[in-house]
């Protein structure tokens, strides 16, 4: 388990940093150049954001939602919305 987390810890941080490497900072106007991290970060943490109800849809078509997997994937996601959540309450 510890292994998995920090496998999602770098794929986080790989994702969002793509926003700074990859980006023309030009494109992004002049009003975010002097915070363009933070930038980065609130765009790659809105991305990083789930659709809990279409996720708990699909999980019930599937007949997936009272099995342990389904309990799995819908705590995993609200866990990851609520770190989400709490860091875009941090940069704001």
């Amino acid at each position: 388990m510890r292994r998995f987390k920090q496998h999602r810890l770098l794929a986080r941080c790989s994702g969002e940093s793509y926003w700074v490497r990859r980006s023309p900072r030009s494109f992004w106007g002049p009003a975010v150049q002097e915070h363009f991290l933070a930038f980065a970060v609130f765009v790659g943490m809105n991305l990083a954001n789930s659709a809990n109800p279409v996720i708990a849809r699909i999980l019930l078509d599937l007949g997936l939602l009272n099995r342990p997997i389904g309990a799995l994937i819908m705590t995993a996601t609200i866990v990851d919305d609520l770190v989400n959540w709490t860091l875009f309450a941090i940069i704001l």
